[in-house]
């Protein structure tokens, strides 16, 4: 079944991997779980790398430093080609926060820790995984972790257990991916981004291609003729069984498919059999082996790493996703780059001349452009750029006046270390506090205008956060004790405080429906039109109901306020002009989603503005709601968008920018003053 030497049907199964992830990322509908080809690449790599050291080892001819220079000199001209093109379509298109990120991920690609790098900045503020031109280079990251490492492993392996070696292999790989299989599928119940992003979580995949190469080198090559040709009998049915394995994965697994874990077995084992099942089998011969198939696994590298960054530029130009005929069209660049890259770079570096000039050179053009984009990081994106002075709006992130200098550290907890816990825990420093703001993120949004324009008669606290850390959502149950501590400890702060009287709530319409965190780390701003089908109504308005009515028993006064339409990200709402004037002509369009109608965001959140007055009328007298729709919309013309006074009225997702929170800020202060007017007694004559 397996045999030596260049086998065609693995580039053949190469094609097969690298068209399901490029037709997965340009047409996610059509192969919906077309991202099981890189578990293909990772089997495939494992194989061929193991393979290579295992024979090399039993010919006593193996050396560490010639298989790193192999791998420069593989991996490395390509790999530099595509980061330099990118960071130079991404100086004339990326505004400043983008370029800079850009940066970080060009120096994490260079130092093959792109796996680690998104691991860490994944979570609530993270920007969508479409716009990141360098996402792919994660798989990267795994592999050339595994080609560092694993050789000096196996080289050690094999010379600490003379007279075993081939046993002692054999445990060590078992042993490895036993571990690594068990620690992806604990870490996946716990933290599903670590075991998609950690090489320890994945490295079991690349693994099993390594057990397939032990087995190749020192079982079936080794057998009696007579065993050989039982084994052979079995590589169609292998072939055949591992095919449909993987068409299982393809067309039956989608982003809901939890992953990586046991799902990962399917294209995993489907791989191995198919490698397993050698050349001789019919799928293989004749499948596999067709030489269109096999040309598409050569340049499969090339491909790999052209055709995302130029998927996700068209993506951020046209600030939505690319129409039909866009995405085709860079699929087809992308062949056509990856196969003048192969021809041009890879097989004349591949020639074994001058390879320590070669390796010189590589590795300083390597470490250049690592310097560089780390330069691009530290430098905070070169806000100097022409592309940023052109689209002037889009630097102005909206935070850019801050609370202003009175604010102090501390909210009033009973503890003072349980300030730790929470993002937002300040208050007014002008005076004693007669308001307090509690919330998530859109209360951390909405705090530094109010802050800004509070008058004497009514200074803050504010006590909030964001998704990650410090968010005291203003719901109570019995149950969830661990999750409602935040908002207790909110909660006991104000009540004990005789100087407050007032409280106003904010928090996302999600938060309170419990949308999940999907909606927000995929930012869709649709999920507000599905929101009637959300399952968690009757336990909002009891988890809301049972905060306000720990804060009406304390004499407390409560502002529920209304959360503001959401919108596309704000980049995605400018009309973005880069650089190039060829680019703004052929690919730059408005995004018609940034604006609508002010009563369809009525109708789409009538259910939630049934809960605040469900809740409002539980407490009369008690309880107001205070609507800023006015402030994010044209009421004469019913419309919503995301500017004001060509100012951007949006920092982020669906989070009001600093600008906007100073209209709602000085509204809502004017509104609070207004009622403690109405409610204050008549002078005496």
């Amino acid at each position: 079944m397996l045999a030596a030497g260049y086998r065609p049907d693995i580039d053949g199964l190469r094609a097969v991997a690298v068209l399901a992830v490029v037709l997965f990322h340009a047409f996610p509908t059509t192969l919906p779980g077309g991202f099981v080809g890189v578990d293909v690449f990772f089997v495939i790599s494992g194989f061929l790398i193991s393979r290579i050291i295992l024979e090399q080892l039993e010919r006593r001819t193996f050396s560490l430093a010639h298989f790193y220079v192999r791998r420069v000199t593989r991996i490395f001209p390509a790999l530099i080609l595509v980061l330099a093109a990118t960071y130079g379509l991404g100086w004339i298109v990326l505004f400043a926060d983008e370029f800079a990120q850009f940066g970080r991920h060009t120096a994490g690609a260079t130092a093959f820790v792109s796996n680690l790098v998104l691991w860490q900045e994944a979570g609530y503020f993270d920007t969508a995984s479409d716009t990141k031109p360098l996402l792919h280079l994660w798989s990267l990251g795994i592999e050339e972790q595994f080609y560092i490492a694993w050789p000096v492993i196996v080289w050690a392996t094999w010379h600490a257990t003379r007279g075993r070696r081939r046993t002692g292999l054999l445990l060590l790989l078992i042993a490895a991916l036993g571990a690594s299989f068990v620690a992806g599928a604990r870490t996946l119940r716990v933290d599903s981004v670590a075991a998609f992003y950690w090489p320890q979580t994945r490295i079991w995949e690349l693994l099993a291609g390594g057990l397939l190469a032990w087995v190749s080198v020192h079982l079936v090559l080794r057998l009696a003729p007579a065993r050989s040709m039982q084994w052979a009998r079995l590589a169609g049915p292998a072939a055949a069984l591992g095919a449909t394995l993987l068409a299982v994965g393809l067309w039956r697994f989608d982003a809901q498919t939890v992953f990586p874990g046991a799902h990962a077995l399917v294209p995993v084992i489907g791989s191995v059999l198919i490698i397993a099942a050698g050349p001789q089998a019919w799928l293989n011969r004749r499948l596999l082996s067709w030489r269109p198939l096999v040309w598409i696994g050569l340049v499969s590298f090339p491909l790999y790493l052209w055709h995302w960054p130029l998927l996700t530029f068209a993506r951020i130009i046209q600030a939505q996703v690319p129409t039909l005929p866009i995405r085709a069209a860079m699929v087809g660049l992308s062949i056509v780059l990856a196969g003048l890259t192969y021809v041009l770079i890879e097989r004349r570096m591949r020639s074994r001349r001058h390879d320590d000039i070669k390796v010189a050179v590589l590795v300083t053009g390597m470490a250049l452009i690592g310097i560089v984009g780390y330069h691009t990081f530290a430098r905070r994106g070169l806000a100097s750029r022409t592309v940023v002075k052109i689209n002037r709006l889009a630097g102005q992130s909206g935070q850019d006046a801050g609370y202003g200098p009175h604010l102090g550290v501390g909210c009033g907890l009973v503890r003072e270390a349980d300030t730790a816990l929470f993002n937002m825990c300040v208050h007014d420093r002008r005076g004693p506090v007669r308001y307090a703001l509690i919330g998530d993120s859109k209360a951390r949004s909405l705090s530094t205008g109010l802050a800004r324009t509070s008058t004497d008669g009514g200074h803050w606290v504010f006590i909030g956060g964001n998704g990650d850390h410090g968010a005291p959502v203003p719901l109570l149950f019995d149950d969830r004790a661990e999750e409602q501590r935040l908002a207790r400890l909110a909660l006991e702060a104000v009540t004990a405080d005789r100087d407050i009287d007032t409280v106003v709530l904010v928090t996302a319409i999600r938060s309170l429906f419990f949308l999940g965190v999907q909606d927000v780390v995929r930012y869709d701003p649709t999920y507000l039109t599905r929101l009637s089908e959300a399952p968690g109504y009757d336990r909002a308005r009891d988890g809301l109901s049972r905060f306000v009515g720990v804060l009406v028993a304390h004499d407390k006064r409560v502002v529920l306020v209304v959360d503001n339409p959401a919108l596309p990200d704000p980049k995605d709402c400018l009309f973005r002009q880069t650089a190039s004037p060829v680019i703004n002509r052929w690919l730059t369009r408005r995004n018609d989603a940034c604006q609508i109608p002010l009563s369809r965001f009525k109708v789409d959140t009538a259910i939630y503005a049934t809960l605040l007055a469900d809740v409002q009328q539980k407490f009369p007298g008690q309880v107001e709601i205070f609507d800023a729709s006015d402030v994010y919309c044209s009421v004469d013309d019913d419309v919503c968008g995301p500017m004001r006074d060509d100012r951007l009225l949006y920092a982020y997702l669906d989070h009001i920018s600093d600008y906007a929170a100073g209209l709602v800020g000085e509204k809502l202060n004017r509104f609070l003053e207004t009622r403690e007017l109405a409610a204050a007694p008549a002078p005496r004559p």
